[in-house]
């Protein structure tokens, strides 16, 4: 017995999607059946993902969950008998994630790729690349972030970076010397770190020393 399960690409993060439908033949008896990672319906019943038993002529179909995160996977595993295959979703870019970005500050440059990931390069005297040091960059280097970023946004004549996440959070990094990291500091911030009291952000301004948030 033999039932490849086509991978789906492209889904919607958060969305359930459904196998195609596969004809159970081949069994000499009734054979347990389990999942992991999903769900199972047999014969168009209601999905599941306590384990069960199925015979010849019956059907079976997977049920999971596309990932919140921009173009990661989840892995279902279905096993009939001794016969283990998985069904995989891959989600696409978030609806949010609308185009990769740039941004450029006094000396230095971010850069936003589709997947949701920040990179970083130039001078980095205030730790305004984000990525924990204040050690000069001359090529990209990928800054950590909590989640996936929306935007991205740098002042002409700044020392400090800002980002919105899919989740609408600010994040600020580098140069602080006026509080306009948002932190309730004046401290330099080397890594990103969520700015206070901003949540639910449309967009972010970065000017020389002072930020601006509009939120939705």
């Amino acid at each position: 017995m033999h039932f490849p399960l086509t991978t789906l690409e492209g889904v919607q993060g958060s969305n359930a999607v459904l196998s195609e439908t596969i004809h159970i033949s081949g069994l000499s008896s009734a054979a347990p059946i389990t999942v992991t990672g999903g769900e199972y319906s047999v014969d168009g019943g209601a999905f599941t993902a306590q384990p069960g038993t199925i015979s010849n002529g019956q059907s079976v179909q997977m049920r999971a969950t596309a990932p919140v995160m921009p173009f990661s996977s989840t892995v279902a595993y279905l096993r009939v008998g001794m016969l283990t295959q998985a069904f995989r979703v891959i989600s696409g870019p978030a609806a949010l994630i609308a185009q990769a970005d740039v941004a450029a500050g006094f000396d230095h440059s971010l850069a936003l790729r589709v997947d949701g990931t920040v990179w970083a390069w130039g001078d980095n005297s205030y730790g305004q690349l984000g990525d924990g040091t204040t050690q000069q960059q001359s090529t990209p280097v990928a800054i950590a972030v909590p989640a996936a970023i929306r935007n991205i946004f740098v002042g002409t004549n700044a020392d400090f970076s800002l980002a919105i996440t899919v989740n609408g959070a600010l994040l600020a990094w580098g140069r602080n010397n006026r509080g306009q990291l948002g932190d309730g500091s004046s401290l330099d911030r080397w890594v990103p770190a969520a700015t206070q009291g901003t949540t639910n952000l449309a967009r972010a301004s970065a000017g020389g020393t002072h930020s601006l948030g509009l939120k939705k």
